[in-house]
């Protein structure tokens, strides 16, 4: 039996530097009840999305399975 190997050493990194900070955006100058409000507008377009997106899937499996019964045939 030969002698061990000795495992390799990782190279150092560098340090991460510190990211530069985030520049404000909209949402930091509301007050408490505006952004009550853009969170409901928000919360219904996300409803509207996703009850988009359903349709559009629903519609897909139709021609998919309508596909399928006329080449059946």
């Amino acid at each position: 039996m030969g002698p061990k190997k000795k495992g390799k050493k990782g190279k150092k990194g560098k340090k991460e530097e510190e990211a530069p900070p985030e520049e404000p955006s909209e949402y930091d100058t509301m007050d408490v009840p505006m952004l009550k409000e853009v969170i409901q507008m928000l919360r219904q377009q996300l409803e509207k999305a996703q009850v988009d997106r359903n349709y559009v899937q629903h519609e897909r499996v139709s021609a998919i399975n309508f596909n399928l019964k006329v080449s059946a045939n």
